[in-house]
């Protein structure tokens, strides 16, 4: 076995009991030693934690701009104490950019192989649309990627943007679909509709954080064609995030106040899935797409813009139902179409359940897979 450090930004791994927490917990039987380090601020006053042979580093940094020296410094002084070395380490990081800037610096020196995972279609041209920050996230990304020993991706939309760009080099690129234990646990059970009855508005669910790549404009006008079309819809979005107040604002502009409700986010989302007449997703650019993952588990119909996995989902005859990013007239007439149709709903709803059980294995299949991942960067030669 091998050992690992890590280098991310999820710091709910200091949370006991949170889920990521536990998949570290798991995933440590895999490794020599796991070492896990994530990007915080001092005044978070988050502490260094052992756990047999899986340890956790707060980069406890001044400022978010120190993060990536911060956590270089640490890795380096990890790779030194420890004494590992090339054929007995691998350094992972969690993106492409931040994090991967930090492992680049981290491994220039000892060569230690670096691996790097993308959980977000980076190369995306809406990702850069987004913010200066995102486009100087993508040249640091292709700056990183082509040094690289190997690259895993969630899906096969990214690895696509990344073999198309060329922005791999000639670095191979793994695809590893995103874990979800619901998801496994929603799609192995008999498919159980739930019962109800008739009432005049369809529901239609939004699962997302409330920020501005999730795109509720489109959301909301498509919404509202929809109600002028007459199909009788109501949209329950479920989230938090710094998009709430706009989305307010959106709501009363466009005279849907009544036809649009906001939930505060839960942990178990599965009752709205259960309750759901139709899923949307709007999203600008995702790397996977969990979201529609869990949506066709429950075997309900969704509408989305062409991101994440959507096409390995959404296939022939409902490719109408995939839209272009921002194409809220689109949108809106797949929810006239589903809304107006039950048995269209059901038949949707089931195929999609069948392309999802194609996607969906076992934790412990996952960490053997995500171990061998990482593992084949000790075997191959530095490009």
């Amino acid at each position: 076995m091998i050992s690992v450090i890590s280098i991310g930004t999820d710091r709910k791994v200091f949370e006991e009991g949170s889920a990521v927490r536990e998949r570290l917990l798991r995933q440590r039987t895999e490794f020599t030693e796991l070492h896990v380090i994530v990007f915080a601020k001092r005044s978070l006053g988050l502490r260094v934690e052992q756990l047999g042979n899986l340890w956790l580093y707060p980069t406890n940094s001044l400022s978010k701009w120190l993060y990536v020296r911060d956590a270089a410094v640490l890795a380096r002084a990890l790779i030194t104490q420890r004494g590992l070395t090339a054929r007995t380490a691998v350094v992972t990081v969690q993106d492409p950019s931040e994090c991967g800037l930090a492992g680049f610096f981290a491994t220039r020196k000892s060569g230690l192989p670096l691996h790097i995972q993308i959980h977000t279609d980076v190369l995306d041209p809406e990702f850069a649309k987004l913010s200066r920050l995102n486009r100087i996230r993508v040249r640091i990304a292709r700056f990183i990627l082509p040094r690289a020993r190997g690259i895993r991706v969630v899906s096969e939309r990214i690895k696509r943007s990344l073999l198309i760009s060329g922005a791999n080099g000639t670095v191979a690129v793994s695809v590893l679909p995103v874990f979800s234990a619901q998801a496994a646990e929603w799609g192995l059970k008999p498919l159980r509709r739930f019962k109800k009855g008739e009432h005049p508005n369809k529901l239609v669910f939004m699962v997302s954080r409330l920020e501005p790549e999730k795109d509720f404009s489109t959301a909301l006008e498509a919404t509202a064609r929809a109600r002028r079309s007459g199909a009788p819809i109501r949209l329950v979005i479920i989230g938090e995030g710094s998009e709430r107040q706009r989305i307010l604002e959106e709501r009363r502009a466009l005279n849907i106040e009544t036809s649009v409700d906001i939930e505060l986010w839960q942990s178990d989302v599965a009752a709205f899935y259960r309750v759901a007449d139709v899923i949307l997703v709007t999203s600008r650019f995702e790397g996977y797409g969990l979201v529609l993952l869990e949506a066709a588990a429950h075997g309900q119909p969704v509408i989305t813009t062409n991101v994440g996995i959507a096409r390995e989902l959404v296939t022939t005859p409902y490719e109408r139902f995939v839209c272009p990013v921002g194409d809220a007239e689109c949108i809106a007439k797949g929810l006239v179409e589903l809304a107006q149709d039950a048995e269209l709903r059901r038949k949707y709803g089931t195929a999609l359940r069948a392309n999802a059980k194609k996607l969906l294995f076992s934790e412990e299949e996952y960490i053997k897979r995500y171990r061998a991942n990482i593992e084949q960067c000790i075997a191959k030669p530095v490009q």
